[in-house]
């Protein structure tokens, strides 16, 4: 006998955390898969310069909802002024 068979709660506390831990690093990985997607597209839309100003951005975007707005970004914006526009540090609020 384990001593985790001795302790079944405590078997069920390490499952529990385990389970949300992988929650919480897929959550992380697939987030940082979408950043990198979008700074990708924004490069492919509007050049070089707009995916790299994107990117930097996108490191501090940790929210599902703020990706969501990022690539409405790139669908709506016409050239790469309007989405640099769309970035804080150029002054804009992120509409």
């Amino acid at each position: 006998m384990s001593v985790f068979d001795m302790f079944p709660e405590a078997q069920e506390k390490f499952r529990t955390e385990g389970r949300r831990q992988g929650i919480e690093q897929a959550t992380h990985e697939l987030r940082a898969e979408e950043r990198a997607r979008l700074g990708r597209q924004a490069a492919r839309k509007f050049g070089r310069g707009a995916g790299e100003s994107l990117t930097a951005y996108l490191s501090d975007v940790h929210e599902s909802a703020d990706l969501e707005r990022v690539s409405d970004w790139i669908v709506d914006c016409q050239n790469e002024e309007e989405i640099l526009a769309k970035l804080p540090a150029n002054g804009a609020a992120g509409s």
